[in-house]
């Protein structure tokens, strides 16, 4: 392989040679430029010195032991480097010295975008080798020891949008590259430039040379473009962070401005919830940070607004208000209870409601502040199913929902239908947001009990209960319809039993224990009932 370094730089560090073999005793291992006009060496990976002709390696006694040289740049050109020891095979490589000039460094482009608000950009001027055809081959590669500095200024062509903070720029001996700044000033493009070349170094290409700046004015950021709320309706809740803020810090203290273009339609007050009727205009001030500034819009009437959003020095934005017809729907889903449940609540909730269809888009938006309180009725088509407590359902200002309670009386199905909407408020044309059926059945009674017998014994760890407790206390009955084939025992027993047995006063779930004796072979049916409970049946079988 070869090595390629540029005019007054050296090679990149870790170049090195070995022994593939030990020797049987240590060895001077030379290397020798060819042409040491164009190339010279020196030892160590990194060049601390100027190079020679011929470097030495002393009492090198073992294999790949590796040994550690750099190539320093003279004029353009070939050399070729050879590796000698005694006993050893020589090797050649060739040393190619490009031109040399100073860059803008790949890793931080010279064209790039900022904002008049933001901190000053870095500039990294590097050296670099350019191939055959002028374009640049390598970058980063060290001036050599002993080298006069090189100097090189940055400009700015239009430094009313932006300046060079530090220029010219120095790169001495051992070092690679030099470091200053773009300070963005006003509005507008500038072109950034390297100026005349040091002595010994080639003019680059205008791409690696120069680049364009540009400067903008920095954004306001928002939560989103566009905002749906409802007429009479505030974000809050499911839109509890509308906000806008400064996407960079401000230089000193400013404000932020939030005006609506229709305030017949839209309001704004500063928090995530409305704590104090809209306005058309919103102002925030002493804003030192990019911290997020909430604020809520209070819905008046179906249309759109602009919410139009500036900040001294930062670009305008805007967000799109749409306000649509809302409106009260019941968010509950169906009742599925039994007559000894407790009452079970009915949800109702604003919706903001789709302005072709009236369908429902989204739920749970607070009522605006200052609103006058609602009241929506709900009714129950079945009284002797159940009734409505707590109807009408009020709902305040700031609140989104309220409830109303479903009590259970008999068992059957009930429609619970929402009334008429208050002033200003549509009804859904969706009926599962209109009404819900509530369906009441009686409560079950828990048995678990064999159902397999031996004549002449018994199972005592039968167990009965009631699923819900009673409003009063009831009587539970245990029947056995062939007591020939099976009795019944309240509690443990072998022998003797009844055709009936009654577990009275019961007034919580607590389970009853009763034994099954088995008297013949046969099958008799297990029958438990108690009032207003749904009765249980089940078999036993009795084996001879």
């Amino acid at each position: 392989g070869g090595i390629t370094t540029g005019v007054g730089l050296t090679s990149n560090s870790f170049t090195n040679t070995y022994l593939s073999v030990a020797p049987a005793s240590g060895v001077t291992v030379t290397m020798t430029s060819s042409n040491p006009a164009v190339a010279t060496l020196g030892t160590g990976s990194l060049a601390t010195a100027a190079g020679t002709a011929s470097i030495s390696f002393t009492n090198v006694n073992s294999a790949y032991q590796y040994l550690y040289f750099n190539v320093q740049g003279l004029t353009t050109g070939t050399s070729t480097v050879t590796a000698s020891a005694p006993g050893y095979a020589s090797a050649t490589f060739v040393v190619t010295v490009q031109p040399s000039t100073l860059v803008f460094s790949s890793n931080q482009s010279s064209t790039f975008t900022t904002t008049t608000f933001s901190t000053p950009t870095s500039l990294t001027v590097t050296t670099a080798t350019l191939n055959i055809n002028g374009l640049v081959s390598s970058t980063g590669l060290a001036i050599n020891p002993g080298a006069s500095a090189s100097g090189i200024t940055v400009t700015s062509a239009t430094p009313s949008v932006g300046t060079i903070t530090a220029s010219p720029l120095t790169i001495g001996p051992g070092q690679s590259s030099a470091v200053t700044t773009f300070k963005p000033g006003s509005l507008g493009t500038t072109v950034i430039s390297l100026g005349a070349q040091p002595a010994g170094f080639s003019t680059p290409p205008t791409a690696s040379s120069q680049g364009t700046v540009t400067v903008t004015a920095p954004a306001i950021n928002t939560s989103s473009s566009t905002v749906t709320v409802g007429a009479g309706l505030s974000t809050g809740g499911s839109y509890s962070y509308i906000y806008t803020g400064l996407s960079v810090t401000p230089i000193t203290p400013q404000s932020i401005t939030i005006t609506s273009s229709n305030p017949a339609v839209a309001t704004l007050s500063p928090g995530q919830t409305a704590i104090a009727a809209g306005t058309s205009s919103l102002v925030f001030t002493n804003i030192t940070t990019t911290t997020q500034q909430y604020f809520n819009i209070q819905g008046i009437s179906v249309g759109t607004s602009t919410l139009n959003i500036t900040s001294p020095g930062y670009a305008p934005t805007t967000m799109t208000v749409t306000v649509d017809p809302s409106g009260f729907v019941i968010t509950s889903g169906s009742i599925n209870t039994s007559t000894y449940n407790t009452p079970t609540p009915i949800t109702v909730s604003t919706a903001i409601l789709n302005p072709s269809t009236l369908a429902v888009i989204s739920t749970g938006l607070p009522l605006n502040y200052g609103a006058a309180t609602v009241s929506i009725p709900i009714t129950s088509d079945t009284a002797s199913v159940g009734t409505i407590s707590g109807s009408p359902v009020s709902i305040a200002a700031g609140q989104s929902n309220g409830t109303a309670n479903f009590q259970p009386v008999g068992a059957g199905s009930a429609v619970l239908t929402l009334g008429a909407q208050p002033a200003g408020f549509s009804p859904s044309s969706q009926n599962n947001y209109q009404y819900v059926v509530a369906t009441v059945t009686a409560p079950t009674l828990l048995v678990s009990s064999t159902s397999n017998i031996t004549a002449g014994s018994s199972y005592n760890y039968n167990q009965v209960a009631l699923n819900v407790a009673p409003p009063a206390p009831v009587s539970l009955t245990i029947t056995s319809s062939n007591p020939a084939v099976a009795t019944l025992i309240a509690g443990t027993g072998n022998t003797g039993g009844t055709a009936t047995i009654t577990f009275s006063n019961l007034s919580n779930t607590y389970s009853q224990y009763f034994s099954i004796v088995g008297v013949k072979g046969g099958t008799s049916t297990i029958t438990v009932t108690a009032p207003g409970y749904t009765t249980n049946t089940s078999t036993v079988t009795v084996s001879p």
